[in-house]
């Protein structure tokens, strides 16, 4: 599949990704610490902005790029150096140590606005983990740019279900 035909599947990804993010989180909120509550306000641009590119950039290249190819690539030489590429048993083994690598990845900031209590490691784990495993996926079947474009979508999407959900509370 060419990019430019990829490109709906990266977007909605992103979007569907967010919405089920956004319903998680909402089955989340009456264990949570008020520093984590949605009825808190919506996202700021800075945040969606930065979100779009740090997530968008820096993580996928660290975590899919980076982190997954390295695994899979490990995995395949140690485990299938006689098949001509690795199996998908062995990129699913790389996606899933990188989604939880990158979920762990979200331990520093989410120390920062919230006491660690076991809710709230469920909650960075799950919901941090569920879009770790879309791009994941995304980066082995349609390549490093289009998981790099669901996951700022992903941002976008969230800012905007947050800005509605607010509006109405």
């Amino acid at each position: 599949m060419s990019f430019k035909k990829a490109v709906p599947v990266g977007i909605f990804s992103g979007a569907a990704a967010a919405a089920v993010l956004f319903l998680l989180e909402l089955l989340f909120q009456p264990y949570l610490p008020e520093s984590l509550q949605k009825n808190a306000g919506s996202r700021s641009l800075t945040e969606t902005i930065g979100g779009m590119f740090y997530g968008g950039i820096t993580e996928e290249l660290l975590l899919r790029w980076g982190v997954m190819s390295f695994l899979v690539w490990l995995l395949w030489k140690l485990f299938q150096r006689s098949r001509q590429v690795p199996s998908a048993a062995i990129f699913w083994i790389g996606i899933l140590v990188s989604a939880l690598l990158f979920a762990l990845g979200h331990l520093g900031a989410t120390a920062l606005v919230a006491p660690l209590t076991a809710a709230v490691w469920a909650r960075m784990l799950l919901l941090n983990g569920i879009a770790g495993l879309v791009f994941g996926w995304l980066y082995w079947k349609k390549g490093l740019e289009i998981a790099m474009l669901s996951h700022a979508f992903l941002h976008i999407t969230t800012t905007a279900i947050t800005t509605v959900w607010v509006s109405f509370q």
